[in-house]
């Protein structure tokens, strides 16, 4: 439950000095950490420095972003960019391994405001986005990297 999480986060908190991102991945963890929990822990933690928001939710990542100002990263690749829209600040991106700089473009347009540019790049890769993000995704990227040459 939320409790819970909060108390585990908090834990893990009161027993380091370096910095924590934050993990909202229902679908590998079965719970979904509510906005109201990231923002107590926000404001309660000051090791915490982000969250990667992977619940493919706007709403939840519009709430968070309501309630505190904690940077939130995509957790998924297609999302980055609709995220960004409402504050987010960024990707832990797994088309980063394959494609850094186009990835790297989407984030620092979007950032800088280029909305069109990073939109263009963010279709450009929207097929590879979605293609990268299935549960097999290290095979996939190693296979990719095979492909390209860059690992033997």
């Amino acid at each position: 439950n939320q409790e819970g999480l909060y108390l585990h986060f908090k834990a893990i908190a009161e027993a380091t000095d370096m910095p924590i991102v934050l993990y909202n991945i229902p679908s590998r963890c079965g719970i979904t950490m509510q906005p109201e929990t990231v923002a107590r822990l926000w404001n309660d933690c000051s090791q915490i420095v982000a969250i990667k928001e992977a619940t493919g939710s706007l709403d939840i990542a519009s709430k968070i972003r309501e309630l505190c100002p904690i940077p939130i990263l995509s957790g998924d690749d297609t999302l980055t960019l609709p995220l960004m829209s409402i504050g987010g600040c960024g990707v832990v991106s797994v088309l980063s391994n394959i494609a850094p700089q186009l990835v790297k473009s989407i984030v620092d347009n979007a950032a800088s405001g280029n909305w069109a540019e990073a939109g263009a790049n963010h279709i450009r890769l929207h097929k590879l986005m979605r293609t990268v993000s299935c549960d097999n995704f290290l095979l996939l990227v190693t296979y990719l990297f095979r492909m390209l040459r860059l690992i033997v």
